[in-house]
């Protein structure tokens, strides 16, 4: 038996290689190779101990006696097992999350009552995270689904009268609800933990979220043209600066949290995955801050769509007293250097449209 005891141990060494490399966090899934070779161990101490009991027992008792034993601990491993498994760790919410509990409930939950257009607010809107995992249980053609996470973001389909259903991992940003107002959104009933919103549907649509944002954009000035588009797939419409701790109207101070809104519009799905970058950027260049995020995955985009970004960054506390320049644009994922051209009017203007810049006071 030497050999096969020496391979099963060799097994068990294999079997747990991988957590050396890949830590806690993944060690679970990455010692499965283990499990097969762990139920010798127990087989193997059961067996020496029957056979270290039946010169000692007798015939009559090794031949009923160990079976009884042997049943009664099958039973008393299968109970346990049971609420181990089916009580305890599938009950646990990073199991819910690891699952996608909450996504396969809000899909049931939508395509039994909802038609139409919905933009859903998820935790992982990415191309290979919930999307995927929703089309695994989508039923039929009744919903037009878009995807974004309303923590840092707000999308508006273009169909008449979407729905905007946020999660209860991905809320509505309270420094979005004003855009959402605006809109005259009705709040309807949603599943547990969630919120669902009927977005009125106007034509006017954005003439209702442009008095919301900076109106050197919304006067159509000579600075920034009615027609500001970045490749050819989405136009850059607005944008709103606030900031939360500024004590002298839209000047910021050293240490303060600056958020700054954008709004956009797709002209049509760009086929890849961009990124919005917003710098802050010292007179010669160099960047003082940055927000470089988007949360409304550009490989789900629909023509027409509208959708707000929320850029959130905070000044270094030394930053000198000054004018800023404020920068905007769009980089294709994993890239910062691949740029979308700008086009101003169809004129190539570059790579990055310039705002008003961001007044720092002492």
């Amino acid at each position: 038996d030497a050999p096969a005891h020496f391979f099963a141990l060799l097994w068990l060494a294999l079997g747990l290689a991988p957590v050396l490399a890949t830590g806690r966090e993944l060690s679970t899934t990455q010692a499965i190779g283990m499990q097969p070779v762990l139920y010798l161990f127990p087989a193997l101490t059961l067996v020496a101990v029957a056979d270290w009991l039946k010169p000692r027992l007798g015939k009559r008792a090794t031949r009923y006696l160990l079976p009884i034993v042997g049943l009664l601990l099958g039973a008393l491993l299968l109970v346990e097992t049971w609420q181990a498994y089916f009580l305890t760790w599938a009950r646990r919410p990073e199991v819910a999350v690891q699952y996608e509990t909450e996504l396969v409930q809000m899909i049931n939950y939508l395509e039994g009552t909802v038609e139409g257009a919905v933009a859903l607010s998820t935790d992982a809107p990415g191309r290979f995270h919930d999307p995927a995992t929703a089309q695994l249980y989508r039923d039929g053609d009744r919903l037009s689904l878009r995807w974004f996470n309303g923590r840092h973001s707000l999308l508006f389909p273009a169909q008449e009268e979407p729905l905007l259903f946020f999660s209860a991992s991905a809320p509505l940003n309270a420094a979005l609800a004003p855009y959402l107002d605006a809109l005259e959104a009705t709040a309807i009933p949603a599943g547990p933990g969630a919120a669902a919103y009927r977005v009125n549907h106007s034509p006017a649509r954005l003439l209702q979220l442009y008095p919301q944002f900076s109106p050197e954009i919304n006067t159509l000035s000579t600075e920034l043209s009615t027609e500001i588009m970045f490749g050819e797939a989405v136009r850059f419409l607005a944008h709103d600066l606030q900031i939360p701790q500024a004590s002298l109207g839209e000047a910021a101070s050293p240490g303060d949290t600056v958020r700054m809104a954008t709004l956009w519009q797709a002209a049509q799905p760009p086929g890849e995955e961009l990124v919005i970058f917003t710098h802050v950027v010292y007179e010669g260049g160099a960047p003082l801050a940055q927000a470089d995020r988007l949360d409304v995955p550009s490989f789900y985009w629909h023509e027409g769509d509208t959708f707000i970004q929320l850029h959130e960054f905070t000044l270094p506390p030394d930053v000198p007293a000054g004018e800023y320049a404020l920068t905007t644009g769009i980089y294709r994922a994993g890239d910062p250097r691949q740029r979308l051209p700008l086009f101003i009017d169809g004129v190539p203007m570059g790579d990055t449209l310039s705002l008003p810049p961001l007044v720092v006071t002492p």
